[in-house]
């Protein structure tokens, strides 16, 4: 089996669900709400997911994982409490109006002082990935979160992980918080095969164990942006910099090819200052030459691909 990632589209929804490790906590209408949060996060562009298939079958989702940043006041409470099942803690409070998210001004805010709560609230793997081949599908899960992370400034990284070995974890670097023990009931009664394991790790403790795994890559590597790209331009970047062809980027961003056209000629004249090339539309050699520069400009420099307050930089500019 040849698992391959690329970057979760609403119609893979669906399929999630059916994959969800604490699936056992959701009634079928709440199966159906979460859909509809996790949507709302992406949509807001303050969340990241990944699906794997296999190359063979590119259409059946085999593992999946979704992340977000959420609000301080959220963290804190989920902290404190140390009670188990994390993303329904997320889930209810999300339904009842207490919206634990942030919106792309606050990430933006966030990403630009203090740094960002990223929860990993889902994930799942097919049955038959778990009985053999569980750990080159959270191998390859945890390098793509790192990959849709690198460039942002973040404070911690916070999973709820069912059905994994903590041994796979403690390789990671990540640091293991037990459940607060009037949750030992709680917890009895829950599947062995889905029995929850809290995982987190924080700037500081990235800090203190430089380049210590692959972690280490998202603390400890942040500058600011400085093109002001908007989100739909970072969309965009994201799924070419996948190898995404533009009939395919085109489908997943529900655009017409004119109007993907304009949208790269714009993220050409917002670059063009780090490029040192005139924007020429994107068309013939010219437009492939300028893409090919944009990319690469890109992936050396992550931070672009994540919202960010553009004023605070400009504060500190003038410091």
């Amino acid at each position: 089996m040849n698992l391959i990632g690329r970057e979760t589209r609403p119609t893979d929804l669906d399929q999630c669900l059916e994959m969800v490790r604490d699936r056992f906590l959701y009634d079928r209408a709440e199966l159906a709400a979460l859909r509809d949060m996790w949507q709302s996060v992406l949509d807001r562009d303050v969340g990241r997911s990944t699906v794997l298939f296999d190359s063979g079958d590119p259409e059946r989702v085999l593992a999946f994982g979704i992340s977000a940043a959420i609000k301080d006041a959220h963290l804190a409470t989920l902290e404190a409490n140390r009670a188990p099942f994390v993303g329904r803690a997320l889930f209810d409070a999300w339904r009842s109006g207490d919206d634990p998210f942030l919106d792309e001004a606050s990430f933006a805010t966030a990403n630009a002082r203090d740094g960002l709560n990223v929860i990993v609230m889902h994930n799942g793997v097919d049955d038959a990935i778990v009985r053999h081949h569980l750990h080159d599908a959270l191998s390859l899960l945890t390098e793509t979160f790192v990959a849709q992370h690198r460039g942002s400034n973040i404070k911690i990284v916070l999973h709820e992980a069912f059905g994994v070995p903590a041994q796979f974890a403690l390789d990671l670097g990540l640091f293991i918080t037990p459940y607060a023990e009037q949750y030992d009931t709680r917890l009895a009664s829950v599947p062995a095969d889905r029995m929850p394991i809290v995982v987190s790790m924080t700037r500081a403790e990235a800090e203190r164990r430089p380049g210590n795994l692959v972690f280490a890559q998202i603390f400890l590597r942040f500058s600011p942006p400085v093109c002001d790209l908007q989100t739909a331009d970072r969309r965009l970047l994201r799924l070419a910099l996948a190898g995404t062809p533009d009939e395919a980027i085109a489908e997943f961003l529900q655009i017409a090819p004119r109007t993907l056209k304009k949208r790269w000629s714009d993220v050409y004249a917002r670059m063009e200052h780090v490029t040192r090339l005139a924007p020429g539309g994107d068309s013939g050699h010219r437009g492939a030459e300028i893409r090919r520069h944009v990319l690469r400009y890109v992936r050396e420099h992550p931070e672009e691909l994540h919202a960010y307050d553009p004023s605070f930089r400009r504060a500190t500019a003038r410091v």
